[in-house]
């Protein structure tokens, strides 16, 4: 900064009065200092902006339509009639939808100095609306950023790096993220597939509102509690049903419906390491094949051995037949 003049008239002699002096050194920074001939500081203005369509307003306001353009590398991008430069800050501010804004041109975008852009520069999108989302895209294709209600975003274009006309918003990679509260997810996938970390949930009720595929050899467990399976059950060809984790162990089995074995053309054969027992007034049916008795037949007390009519045969074997009753 340059020095202040000399004091002039009766003062003359007095010592001058400190002064702030400010020098213009680049768009919008500043050299402050220069008091008591300290050397001067460089400060950089934070962004500050006019809200409104006009050509001296910082922000352009957004109008109240479902899609919205500006090809921002024209000089009469903006504004209506002869137009002018769109600066590099769009807002929302009535909103009776969604809107989605489309910023066209951004590699070659007009300056509003009347000068030609070279590097990068950036775009800040500001949605204060309390209820509506903007969503903002570009002509490149490739990208599109929703701006929730009561919030803003940024995001950087460049004249010759990347791709042309390519909105860069902020990075969806972070190392880590830690909610407090909750996460909707309102389109698209939940995919991590490609990291070989657990996923774990709380202890609240989770509710799956769409199928559910366990891929390849991978395994499904339960906790302790009840297992509850509220739909038809199949267990595919060639797999086996096991109750019990160990021989021996496996708990008590009830079947309060029917229990049907194989099928009519498809014969299955039962096995049963165990003692049969049948309880009740009910009846007990074999098919129309041989059955073997392979150890000793009791019949309980007052109760008959009946051959129905017809032409079978009754023989015994070689051993003594003892007939305690009167023979008809």
């Amino acid at each position: 900064a340059r020095a202040a003049p000399a004091a002039e008239g009766p003062d003359a002699g007095a010592a001058a009065e400190p002064s702030l002096k400010l020098q213009e050194v680049d768009d919008m920074f500043f050299d402050v200092g220069g008091e008591d001939g300290k050397p001067a500081e460089r400060r950089k203005l934070s962004f500050m902006a006019t809200v409104g369509t006009g050509s001296t307003n910082g922000c352009y306001t957004i109008t109240d339509s479902a899609t919205v353009g500006f090809t921002v590398s024209s000089a009469t991008g903006c504004g209506s009639g002869s137009g002018f430069p769109c600066p590099d800050c769009f807002v929302t501010s009535t909103m009776s939808q969604d809107i989605t804004l489309t910023i066209t041109g951004c590699s070659s975008a007009s300056w509003l100095r009347s000068q030609t852009r070279t590097g990068v520069w950036q775009y800040t999108f500001v949605n204060p609306h309390a209820s509506q989302t903007l969503t903002v895209t570009d002509n490149s294709g490739g990208t599109t950023f929703n701006i929730a209600p009561g919030s803003y975003t940024q995001a950087y274009c460049a004249s010759a790096l990347g791709t042309t006309d390519r909105l860069y918003f902020p990075s969806y990679r972070i190392p880590t993220l830690t909610v407090d509260s909750a996460i909707t997810l309102s389109a698209g996938a939940f995919d991590m597939s490609s990291s070989s970390g657990a996923f774990s949930t709380g202890t609240g009720t989770n509710t799956l509102n769409g199928n559910t595929v366990i891929s390849g050899s991978k395994t499904f467990a339960t906790g302790t509690g009840t297992v509850s399976l509220n739909g038809a059950t199949t267990v595919a060809d060639s797999t086996a049903f096991t109750v019990g984790a160990n021989a021996g162990s496996g708990g008590t089995t009830t079947l309060y419906g029917n229990l049907v074995v194989g099928a009519s053309g498809n014969a299955a054969s039962t096995t049963l390491h165990g003692a049969f027992s049948q309880s009740g007034a009910y009846t007990f049916g074999t098919g129309t094949g041989v059955v073997s008795l392979n150890g000793d037949v009791e019949v309980a007390a007052g109760m008959d051995i009946a051959m129905l009519t017809g032409t079978g045969t009754f023989t015994t074997g070689t051993g003594a037949i003892t007939l305690n009753g009167d023979t008809t």
